[in-house]
């Protein structure tokens, strides 16, 4: 704040006459008395020095020809104190004397506000892009607490601490550099999208992003707060920047993808069918011919068979407790045709085989004794999966393509990295592993200890 004219000069004034007071002092012959000014003095204000208040009696007023009272303010009125005027600069100057020295600070310390937390931390660069560790382990949070509190629960009582939490750090360590090498790949895409898009292109995608993010706004009534708000509830993103980021990032990587990889994969008609005849186990695998087998003690084998003789479906009598088998969704038992159904060999015991080769869907064989058991089968249908190469087609060769694809985005992601610069991977793993156990291992191993 600038001052005005007047008071500009009354400062520089009281600044120059304590500044020559005190070359005064030091070239008097004499020594003029001193005192030191100590630190409570700084800490409490001095309580100004106020005149006695006149005397209200009429012996003490004095008469017209009585000279004025030196210690009584000019102007002042009976009743009214007055402050007794102030020192000058250059006595302030003469009579005081400043000692260089420690601070004499409170012997009692404030309290503590708890442990040091550490918020973020930079791990690294990819491209001269700074990487931090919170942004980074956001969208494994969830599942790096899930596995320290699964793994502390599972613990044996006794078992070290250090134990848990070298198998924590080792398991997260997996998935942190799994997740690295994909931020990195998407990176270097990023980067090598941006530097091939024209001046028209970069319109367009700015324009694209402020759609989006305009038609986010939009949906969520028109509120930036509350569209950050649904944007982070998942927790893989902290602020709607953020998100947006990931978006730019998500598109440029797809541009770069179809640019540099896509379009220069092509499936020919000729691997589409030789990729069929290698998979005929899939598209026409053998039939399957599926049983339902009733299972009963010899010794109640007229149970089965009145039940049947009354009309009750053959389903429902398997389902009953008499059958051996009830529990395995009611008998059903599928077996795989291999060449002639009459020639399959479906049940170890024979004479139950024999009898089955001779159904069709629908028939029923029984009761078949062997030894201390009767049987009774009922052939409920053949299924037989057949899939021609017209509708497999499709299927092949988008596969085919997507395996094509995978193997060149491999090779052209290492050539990308061999010219790209980041922070050396296993540092950055490192770094990444001690964060995230002081994040989400140690809160857990706390709370389980305290939980015991």
């Amino acid at each position: 704040m600038r001052r005005s004219a007047p008071v500009r000069s009354t400062a520089r004034g009281s600044v120059a006459a304590v500044w020559l007071a005190a070359l005064a002092g030091c070239a008097s012959s004499s020594t003029p008395p001193t005192r030191t000014l100590s630190a409570a003095e700084f800490a409490s204000a001095p309580t100004p020095t106020l005149a006695p208040t006149p005397s209200s009696s009429p012996d003490a007023t004095p008469g017209p020809s009585a000279p004025p009272q030196a210690d009584k303010a000019v102007g002042a009125d009976a009743g009214v104190p007055a402050r007794t005027a102030p020192s000058s600069p250059s006595a302030i100057a003469q009579q005081t004397v400043v000692t260089p020295g420690p601070p004499i600070l409170d012997p009692v310390a404030p309290p503590s506000s708890g442990d040091p937390t550490l918020v973020d931390a930079k791990i690294g660069n990819v491209n001269n892009r700074a990487v931090y560790a919170s942004s980074f382990l956001a969208p494994m949070a969830r599942r790096l607490t899930t596995d320290a509190e699964e793994m502390l629960k599972a613990s044996r009582p006794g078992e070290p601490a250090a134990r848990l939490r070298e198998q924590w750090r080792a398991r997260a360590a997996e998935r942190i550099k799994l997740e690295l090498n994909l931020f990195i790949a998407r990176e270097i895409l990023r980067a090598e999208a941006l530097a091939s898009l024209s001046a028209d292109q970069r319109v367009g995608l700015r324009g694209y992003l402020e759609r989006l993010q305009g038609d986010l706004i939009r949906q969520n009534y028109g509120s930036r707060a509350i569209a950050e708000e649904r944007v982070t509830s998942s927790g893989q993103v902290s602020s709607l920047d953020e998100y947006f980021k990931n978006t730019e990032q998500g598109v440029l990587v797809e541009f770069e993808i179809e640019r540099s990889i896509s379009r220069n994969v092509q499936v020919p008609w000729r691997d589409i069918k030789m990729a069929y005849e290698r998979a005929q186990d899939r598209f026409n695998p053998p039939p399957t011919a599926v049983f339902r087998v009733i299972l009963a003690p010899a010794r109640r084998q007229a149970e089965v068979t009145d039940a049947l003789a009354a009309g009750e479906p053959f389903e429902a009598v398997a389902a009953r407790e008499v059958n051996l088998l009830a529990d395995r969704d009611a008998g059903l038992s599928p077996r795989p045709v291999a060449g002639e159904f009459a020639q399959g060999n479906y049940f170890s015991a024979a004479p139950v085989n024999r009898a089955v080769r001779e159904l069709s869907p629908g028939q029923t064989a029984g009761p078949i004794v062997v030894g201390p058991d009767a049987w009774w089968i009922k052939l409920e249908r053949i299924d037989a999966v057949r899939i021609p190469l017209y509708d497999a087609q499709l299927e092949l060769e988008r596969e085919l393509r997507e395996d094509r694809e995978a193997k060149l985005l491999d090779r052209y992601i290492r050539r990308l990295k061999q010219r790209a610069s980041f922070t050396d991977l296993d540092e950055m793993v490192a770094r990444l592993v001690d964060f995230a156990a002081n994040r989400y291992f140690e809160p857990a191993l706390a709370q389980h200890e305290r939980a015991r």
